[in-house]
């Protein structure tokens, strides 16, 4: 019964996310001196591998200027596109590393495509809502008054004026998951320039 009500949270939960604005997307995807590193989920599709991978924008970027002659704004346009109609990417000779969390082919930078896999301590987080998702996986803890307790995960953030970082004790699997669930969220991530952690900034949201 447990299980039954889990997944009916999370399937509630995705439908009424999944629904980024134009100027949240518009913000992920612009570069700027010729990149973002905000992570982007995108569906890929190849003979060997079809699922859902994470990848920094500028990489996803660098991927289509080589593969198909994309400028900034061509890149931009395309990946709206596939992020509003969940159209599969289509990656020749991709498939999965030894490692299970990348993709690896002739056209793909290694280590660079994170494969978002299943995993069971994400889903139990994440079915108890977003404020316990940034709090099982993210510090410092957020600090919310009364009056801001039924404030949704982003104005939270927002009203915190702090940055969050990604515990570091989480594999490759739970970071995937996270980043792609809270991008669908408006919540977008990236790497921390100094110390590599998985970081969501607070001024970004605004």
């Amino acid at each position: 019964m447990r299980t039954c009500v889990a997944v009916l949270i999370i399937l509630t939960c995705s439908a009424a996310v999944f629904a980024q604005t134009p100027e949240f997307c518009d913000r992920v995807l612009s570069l700027r001196d010729g990149r973002s590193n905000y992570f982007i989920p995108i569906n890929v599709r190849s003979d060997l591998f079809t699922g859902k991978v994470v990848v920094e924008s500028f990489r996803l970027n660098d991927y289509l200027k080589e593969t198909k002659g994309f400028d900034g704004a061509a890149y931009k346009t395309y990946v709206m596109e596939l992020l509003e109609s969940k159209r599969e990417l289509e990656i020749k000779d991709a498939a999965i590393d030894r490692s299970g969390f990348y993709l690896s082919g002739p056209a793909l930078k290694k280590n660079t495509f994170r494969v978002v896999v299943a995993s069971n301590e994400f889903d139990i987080v994440s079915a108890q809502g977003c404020k316990v998702l940034l709090k099982h996986y993210f510090s410092p803890d957020l600090i919310e008054s009364t009056e801001m307790g039924k404030a949704g995960c982003r104005e939270s953030i927002i009203s915190s004026k702090v940055d969050l970082f990604m515990r570091p004790k989480y594999d490759l699997a739970e970071q995937n998951n996270v980043i792609a669930a809270l991008f669908d969220m408006d919540i977008p991530i990236s790497l921390d320039d100094i110390s590599q952690s998985l970081r969501i900034g607070y001024l970004t949201l605004k």
